[in-house]
């Protein structure tokens, strides 16, 4: 058994390529200190984009060094602060790693293990508050960012394994954010661009899930087939998820879209755009904002670096509502975990849900060699640091 008083973390001294991490040990402080809580890391999922970030090849997040990521992670609570009084020794926990400052919450924001922001406030709090990330056997966590989960429902009763919390938890808790920012609301029509990644994915299903129709455009007709197949099966009761190839023939790929609505339909009423990393904007962007009803509304979630290319006059005369959505509130993943222990959202193997591999932090360079490989809709890598 691991001492309680030591936690062994992966550190990255240096941002170069070939990667390269150490195993170090860690005083964990005891008792944590107000606002805090330790926390014994069972599994901490692995980023397809691990490896760019860590040796430099994508710059869109920074990070002090020395430094230890893991940005989330499903543990069991070992120790809190003095002022605790919902979280006790043995819960288990989803760690959020969106953390806002305490004393600044609305303009200093930083991830937990991935990002600290440009700005010296962010680097402030990343550095003195929150340095080290979650890949390590024991990690201080935010109390706000330490969420209690129902053990006996997810664990016994639904049968879920923590690496598959791990993997589904945040992807899901992101995703939900753009929910709510658009408001959406059962029987109403989303269309989710792209859809078949693994974030992007996991705005489909959980539209599904929450009685949205659905529908899902992507350049990757097999990757449809697989939303459509799965969750057909996994939730039989909502309505069907629709699909459509695009073809970056924007006319063509709209018309396609429109086709899917009911009769006399004015167009959709959400589109929440989770493009990945890119320097122009897709052909979607365009399909999106043009297939809107009156009053409709989108959530720009993706990574587009550059200018939107949209039509004023359309937005203009339809009162579209646009709003970039940044991660969540800790009140939607409050609600999201809710809903994951009430069944309405599910996850695991039924789901489609495929944990890849576990791995033992010793074994990082082939764990994040791995997860680099892909980047699909509900399957993943995963440390898991310690073992129940």
């Amino acid at each position: 058994m691991p001492s309680q008083n030591q936690s062994k973390a992966l550190v990255l001294h240096k941002i170069a390529s070939p990667l390269h991490l150490e195993l170090q040990d860690f005083a964990v402080p005891s008792p944590p200190s107000h606002g805090s809580a330790n926390v014994r890391i069972l599994a901490s999922p692995i980023s397809a984009t691990t490896s760019k970030f860590l040796t430099g090849a994508s710059t869109f997040l920074t990070f002090p060094t020395p430094f230890v990521p893991g940005h989330s992670a499903i543990g069991r609570v070992q120790s809190t602060g003095p002022d605790a009084t919902l979280l006790k020794e043995g819960d288990l926990v989803y760690v959020d790693s969106f953390i806002r400052s305490r004393d600044d919450p609305v303009t200093t924001q930083i991830l937990l293990g991935l990002n600290g922001g440009p700005h010296a406030e962010q680097r402030h709090l990343m550095e003195s508050g929150w340095p080290r990330g979650l890949f390590q056997t024991v990690a201080t966590t935010p109390l706000e960012n330490t969420h209690r989960l129902d053990a006996e429902t997810l664990l016994n009763r639904f049968g879920y394994t923590v690496s598959e919390l791990a993997i589904s938890i945040p992807r899901l808790s992101i995703v939900y954010g753009g929910m709510r920012a658009v408001d959406l609301k059962a029987g109403q029509t989303l269309l989710v661009g792209p859809a078949t990644g693994f974030f992007s994915g996991a705005a489909v299903e959980l539209g599904v899930a929450l009685g949205a129709r659905v529908i899902a455009i992507s350049r990757s007709a097999p990757g449809l087939e697989r939303l459509k197949t799965t969750l057909s099966r996994t939730y039989p009761d909502r309505p069907a998820l629709e699909t459509v190839v695009v073809t970056g023939d924007v006319s063509a790929d709209e018309a396609a879209v429109r086709a899917l609505l009911p009769t006399g339909s004015p167009g959709i009423d959400a589109f929440i755009d989770l493009s990945p990393g890119l320097g122009t904007q897709p052909s979607h962007v365009q399909v999106g904002f043009g297939a809107l009803r009156p009053g409709g509304k989108v959530a720009l979630m993706g990574g587009i670096y550059g200018n939107l290319n949209i039509n004023h006059a359309q937005l203009l005369y339809k009162s579209v509502t646009i709003k970039g959505q940044w991660m969540h509130t800790k009140e939607e993943v409050e609600e999201l975990l809710r809903m994951v222990e009430a069944g309405i959202v599910k996850i695991g193997k039924t789901a489609g849900y495929e944990v890849r591999g576990e791995y033992p932090l010793e074994q990082w360079s082939e764990a994040i060699e791995l997860a680099a490989a892909g980047d699909e809709w509900a399957k993943g890598y995963v440390f898991t640091p310690l073992k129940e």
